[in-house]
């Protein structure tokens, strides 16, 4: 599993068949790999610029820095007033894990359809502890 830094997110960063978990975090985690290319908004996040591309599998994670405010003033070092950075948390998950691990928490594990079912409530326990 990877970790990345980045100041954008595109389609073209990940496998398909997958889904992206998008979630807003407060703060960004120790030990991310920066692939912030901008130099400013590298300086301001307090990283170094690192200029490369980023492909997203099973299981990885990025944290997106998204400006906000307008436009970073060329050779800012600090955050101008009014602005801000929003932290996405984004998840990539592979579409057929996560069908079948939706199947087995049907099926209490019984893959050949002839389990128990269980509640909704306990499908998503046993779903969010196994792959997220």
């Amino acid at each position: 599993m990877k970790n990345y830094l980045l100041n954008a997110f595109s389609l073209q960063m990940v496998d398909a068949p997958c889904i992206a978990l998008f979630e807003e975090v407060d703060a960004l985690p120790s030990g991310l790999v920066s692939a912030i290319g901008h130099t400013d908004t590298a300086r301001v996040l307090g990283v170094e610029p690192n200029r490369i591309n980023v492909h997203l599998s099973d299981g990885d994670v990025a944290y997106v820095a998204q400006l906000q405010g307008g436009r970073l003033p060329e050779g800012s070092t600090t955050l101008p007033k009014g602005f801000s950075f929003k932290f996405i948390k984004v998840k990539v998950v592979n579409f057929e894990k996560l069908v079948d691990a939706i199947y087995e928490s049907y099926t209490n594990g019984n893959l050949d359809g002839n389990g128990s079912t269980c509640r909704a409530d306990e499908n998503y326990e046993y779903i969010s502890k196994k792959y997220f």
